[in-house]
């Protein structure tokens, strides 16, 4: 139980740590650009 659950809490750290540094990526770069893009993308889907 011990090992699986630090398995899966290193896990879950390194996603987010990768997630928050695209967030930064995003952030620095064209956040706004970014968003109005994904908003695009959504319509297109609905």
């Amino acid at each position: 139980m011990d090992i699986s659950l630090n398995t899966l809490y290193q896990r879950t750290f390194v996603y987010y740590k990768i997630h928050f540094c695209h967030l930064k990526f995003f952030e620095h770069t064209s956040y706004n650009t970014y968003f109005k893009m994904k908003n695009m993308i959504n319509i297109e889907y609905y």
